[in-house]
């Protein structure tokens, strides 16, 4: 009897265990189909996960954006000389632009309007304190706004290192000096430098010119480790300075990242804060500020430079 009764329990729950694997089984199956179905509109519910009280997935990654090519890059006014973007002149090759310039330019008088450069708008290079016998920095000379300025107005020097950190800027200054000065392109030596220094031999120079390079302002160059690097070159300018040489800096005032399109615009503690902040680059990198002014007449700021103590 007691026998009978064991052997009815043990099929009783085999039973029971059979029936809760056969529902769950089918259970199983039908979340699965859930799964892989869309899920029904409903107006009525949340509009999003976070207001239904679950966080809101991770937006999936963009795919990486291929680097744009030369004629991908914007270009401007194709009759003008670009001396900015990617490789100096809006990507193109420095050959490519030469031949752009020889199209559009007959003479060397015919340059200036082609040059995207403040350059040729600064009534005050015609003071520069240079003769023939002055050797010459150009610092950031691009392609070489500042060596045509020189040579359209007839000033004398005796040497020109030009300096700059881009080499298709280089070149592109190189054709255009070989082609439209060919008589004075052998007084000018083409330097490419690199950020921390000017690659220019010490006391070699009488003066040193920096025409908005930007490089040292601390309005636009905020990060401090680029800062320091701005005052290495700016040292290595100095070395390069003969005991009683000069250095003359005429440097666009920009307020908040921004430049001041006219000196009205910038109230006059503002500008004095903006002057007194490039002051400090210039001693910190042990120049001795001879001068200093906001000049209205190139509506920008101009330092006059000597090494410290001298």
């Amino acid at each position: 009897m007691a026998g009978r009764d064991g052997t009815k329990r043990t099929r009783l729950m085999v039973g029971i265990a059979l029936g809760m694997l056969a529902a769950a089984m089918i259970l199983f199956a039908g979340c699965t189909k859930n799964d892989s179905a869309p899920a029904p509109a409903d107006d009525t519910g949340p509009a999003t996960m976070a207001e239904a009280g679950h966080e809101t997935p991770p937006p999936p990654p963009e795919a990486e954006k291929p680097k744009p090519t030369p004629s991908d890059l914007p270009t401007a006014d194709p009759n003008r000389i670009i001396p900015s973007g990617p490789g100096g002149m809006a990507g193109r090759p420095a050959a490519e632009v030469m031949k752009l310039v020889e199209e559009k330019v007959t003479t060397a008088e015919d340059l200036p309007k082609f040059f995207s450069s403040s350059v040729f708008d600064n009534p005050e290079l015609e003071r520069l304190p240079i003769n023939e016998n002055s050797v010459i920095a150009d610092i950031g000379a691009g392609t070489g706004a500042l060596e045509v300025y020189l040579l359209l107005h007839k000033m004398p020097f005796k040497k020109i290192y030009a300096v700059d950190t881009d080499e298709p800027s280089i070149e592109l200054g190189k054709a255009i000096l070989e082609r439209y000065f060919p008589e004075s392109a052998g007084k000018i030596e083409w330097v490419h430098s690199e950020y921390e220094d000017v690659k220019l031999p010490a006391d070699s120079i009488d003066l040193g010119i920096l025409i908005n390079a930007h490089f040292f302002v601390p309005s636009l160059v905020k990060e401090p480790y680029k800062l320091n690097i701005a005052r290495q070159c700016l040292t290595t300018v100095g070395r390069a300075l003969k005991p009683d040489g000069e250095v003359y800096v005429y440097q666009n005032i920009y307020i908040a990242g921004k430049p001041a399109h006219t000196f009205r615009e910038i109230d006059p503690p503002l500008l004095d804060e903006a002057v007194d902040e490039m002051g400090q680059q210039f001693k910190t990198a042990g120049f001795d500020i001879k001068s200093k002014d906001a000049m209205e007449t190139c509506e920008c700021a101009f330092f006059r430079l000597g090494k410290y103590g001298k």
